[in-house]
């Protein structure tokens, strides 16, 4: 069946969330409304956005009204929405057992060793001459949540196999939001139908951020004790390896460091595979 599709410009209507565009359908007698509805969304543009932007801007709402059933013509609206994009910051805190110091603020006594003089770094914490046990601090991670709106059509268990596989693998192959790979951690997505429209499903992605130490864009390599140069990627885990030494002077035995190991404890992904964009833009589904 022959029928054409024109756009009605004078009724291209543009505000700061949502573009429509009216359509003029001629020659669909006999078509159902569903099937006028089919074909025009086949015509018109799946998204659309406002001129000069890089938005992504999906249907939100199609209207029909048959104007006249014997020739088959219908004027039709489709609506275009801005999603509703978010992010929220958080700069918070964790607790991590450490087993050196930083330095030594003031050693108090008169039998303190000579390894333990102000100066020193990396020094044992917790040390009961067999077992240096450490100490638990407070490390603030930066923690944020990213929302974002998908189509429901093109959130199909193939994308959510895709978001699991990152979780999986949960910290960034590649820079990501502008940190540095290594040190961004996914933590995980909830999500549920919108409830502003049904079209839509609300997806929210949480991620923590730890800095790297000795990397290109990462904060100055560490030290522990003599060990210089240490580099470590912000979700990995450093561990100091202690043996005994005999301390002449002070008479006794103190434990230095004499390797540190880091330790992947997390494997690596590309965060491209959440189709929320990877840059330091506001998040946009670019499915």
């Amino acid at each position: 069946m022959d029928f054409e599709i024109f756009d009605d410009n004078p009724s291209f209507k543009l505000t700061a969330t949502s573009i429509q565009q009216g359509y003029n359908i001629v020659g669909a007698d006999g078509m159902s409304a569903a099937a006028v509805t089919m074909a025009l969304l086949n015509y018109a543009p799946a998204t659309n956005a406002p001129p000069g932007s890089n938005y992504v801007w999906p249907i939100s709402a199609v209207t029909m009204d048959e104007v006249e059933a014997t020739t088959g013509t219908w004027h039709a609206t489709i609506t275009w929405s801005s999603l509703n994009y978010q992010v929220a910051w958080k700069v918070g805190g964790q607790q991590q057992q450490v087993r050196a110091d930083i330095s030594i603020y003031h050693p108090y006594g008169a039998q303190i060793p000579t390894a333990f003089a102000a100066a020193a770094k990396g020094q044992p914490i917790g040390w009961d001459g067999r077992n240096v046990h450490g100490c638990s601090i407070y490390v603030p991670p930066l923690d944020w949540t990213e929302s974002v709106e998908i189509p429901a059509y093109q959130f199909t268990p193939d994308y959510v196999d895709n978001v699991f596989a990152v979780a999986m693998a949960p910290v960034n192959g590649q820079s990501y939001r502008g940190y540095e790979y290594g040190s961004v951690l996914f933590k995980g997505m909830q999500s549920q139908l919108s409830t502003k429209n049904p079209n839509f499903v609300s997806a929210a992605f949480e991620f923590s951020m730890s800095p790297n130490y000795g990397t290109p864009a990462g904060q100055p390599a560490l030290t522990v004790g003599s060990i210089t140069g240490i580099v470590k990627q912000g979700w990995d885990y450093l561990d100091p390896f202690f043996t005994p030494q005999v301390n002449n002077g002070a008479n006794r035995v103190i434990p230095q460091p004499q390797y540190v190991l880091i330790h992947t404890v997390y494997n690596r992904s590309n965060f491209a595979n959440l189709n929320i964009g990877t840059d330091q833009n506001l998040p946009l589904w670019q499915g």
